[in-house]
């Protein structure tokens, strides 16, 4: 390709860059999630590296290639940190140091003259960022239920191997003058034509990520940050009816805190809102039934324990009891410890979603009626604890 061709293509790709780094800038401006920011900060620094490199293009320009490139490495270590917010996870502050700092000794051991190992040891870092972020994305992409996370992934990875293969290509051959501008004009074209996927597809993410977060808000309790009522449901609804299959059989324990109305009067809602915080975060700690455990509302909440006795099931809800004595005695009522009452019931073949509620209902109000602080539900085993 003439000069000329590889002039319109460098300034192609730096205001591609520029262009959607800015817009993400904006969105993120607006929306204040902390992958946009990420994102439009990898983009801008990617246009930025373009343009410092260029002014060195050749081999007599060592300042030049060793900064544009240590800029490059800081907008593939901030494209890391996006998808590692994307994923749920803060981002690793060594990622975001280590490859700065491995490129910068290395040069400085290299000496100004390798070109060649220059290539290689850029070529292996960009390959690394890239792999690594693809790697994040695929891991949180949640096999095909995020189809837009899963395809940015496959797009890191892709990107990543075209690094990869120019370490192993430079290192096969020499470098000369030539070879560098065509690597350089593919790398442009290249980039080119990642960018404008990678910008489709951030968005797309975002309005995905959106919708994760609004039905995770949907089925979640906002205080305990147990699912709520609506995921109960939900979850019943998928599990039964139940087919005809041989026991254990699951167990719902329906638990309703004794008294809690009066820690609320003596002590204030904000009170009794942390000892519940404090009571799901206890039950969570040792209950090994993940996602298994709701508030329903107020001081109601659900256990549904599967595959498990229902002798294994009534040890379950003394357990609970236990634990509420003692974060209340811990936290609000030092030596009077709050109670609840657990009404059970064991699912059988055919039961609708219903039928259990309104079972482990009966018993949670028998308990009640007969005192409060107590466990009841069905008088004889299960066929399972025979």
């Amino acid at each position: 390709m003439s000069n000329l061709d590889s002039f319109t293509l460098l300034v192609a790709v730096v205001v591609l860059y520029l262009v959607v780094g800015a817009v993400l800038l904006a969105l993120w401006w607006r929306e204040r999630l902390a992958a946009l920011g990420w994102w439009a900060a990898a983009f801008a620094l990617t246009a930025i590296g373009f343009v410092v490199v260029a002014q060195g293009y050749g081999w007599n320009s060592y300042l030049e290639r060793v900064a544009g490139v240590l800029i490059f490495i800081l907008a593939f270590a901030c494209a890391l940190a996006a998808a590692q917010v994307v994923s749920g996870h803060r981002p690793a502050r060594w990622a975001l140091v280590a490859g700065p700092l491995i490129w910068l000794l290395l040069t400085m051991f290299s000496g100004q003259t390798s070109f060649a190992t220059h290539i290689a040891i850029s070529s292996a870092l960009f390959g690394a960022y890239s792999l690594a972020t693809g790697v994040v994305l695929w891991r949180s992409a949640g096999g095909t239920r995020l189809p837009l996370r899963l395809a940015a992934a496959c797009l890191w990875l892709a990107h990543g191997s075209v690094f990869l293969l120019r370490l192993v290509f430079g290192l096969g051959i020499g470098w000369t003058s030539s070879l560098v501008v065509l690597w350089g004009n593919f790398l442009i074209l290249e980039a080119i034509i990642f960018v404008s996927a990678l910008a489709v597809l951030v968005a797309g993410m975002t309005i995905e990520q959106r919708h994760l977060d609004h039905r995770r808000l949907a089925y979640t309790d906002p205080l305990t940050g147990l699912g709520n009522r609506r995921a109960f449901e939900q979850m019943l609804d998928r599990l039964m009816p139940l087919p005809p299959v041989a026991p254990p059989w699951p167990v719902l324990l329906l638990i309703d805190l004794d008294g809690f109305k009066q820690i609320n009067d003596a002590f204030g809602h904000p009170e009794g809102d942390r000892l519940l915080v404090a009571f799901a975060r206890a039950i969570q700690h040792w209950l090994d039934e993940p996602g298994a455990f709701w508030r329903l509302g107020g001081d109601e909440f659900a256990i549904l324990l599967q595959g498990r006795s229902l002798t294994e099931a009534r040890a379950t809800a003394e357990r609970v009891c236990q634990t509420i004595k003692e974060v209340s005695c811990r936290l609000v009522a030092p030596g009077q410890g709050l109670t609840l009452t657990v009404g059970l019931a064991l699912g059988a073949p055919g039961m609708r979603r219903v039928d259990l509620v309104a079972e482990a209902d009966v018993q949670l109000y028998r308990g009640k009626n007969e005192g409060r602080d107590r466990v009841i539900g069905p008088a004889a085993p299960d066929a399972s604890a025979a």
